[in-house]
């Protein structure tokens, strides 16, 4: 079922981690292809330009099966957009914490357009899915701790 999806995580990706390429890595493992959404909001103050998180997300991730789209205040890529773009089922990429932000400002309906949601834990947690379509998605026990929060500071 999931092999027939195709992936599709968003993102800032200010900076790209660890964190960010091992779910890249288990999500091209998971799905016959996976669309990385780069988010470029006016209202956001990134560290890094749009340009220089492209360049590391190309250098560090290429494979034949992934596509790179932006996202900005005029362009959102969500699920109208991506049925334009493809035939095959969705399924969403989402940390815990931006899971839990999407229950908040979305209905179940607009989640359950999705084939699926993958949700990668973070830390030590136990996530609670509300969705019926909601599945966990682990990654390496090593990276569940990076955020790009911390990996700013540093």
């Amino acid at each position: 079922m999931l092999r027939d999806c195709i992936g599709v995580y968003w993102g800032a990706f200010d900076p790209l981690h660890e964190a960010h390429l091992a779910i890249i890595k288990k999500a091209l493992e998971t799905f016959h292809h996976l669309i990385i959404v780069v988010n470029n909001h006016s209202y956001k103050n990134y560290t890094y330009t749009l340009k220089e998180r492209l360049a590391k997300i190309q250098t560090a991730a290429q494979a034949p099966h992934m596509t790179v789209f932006v996202q900005d205040d005029l362009n959102p890529i969500d699920f109208k957009y991506l049925k334009k773009v493809t035939s095959s089922p969705i399924c969403a990429i989402a940390g815990y914490d931006a899971y839990l932000n999407w229950i908040h400002q979305s209905t179940s309906e607009e989640r359950l357009l999705y084939q699926g949601i993958a949700v990668i834990p973070r830390g030590h947690e136990s996530p609670h899915l509300v969705d019926k379509n909601a599945f966990l998605l682990e990654i390496d026990p090593r990276h569940k701790h990076i955020s790009s929060t911390k990996e700013k500071k540093q």
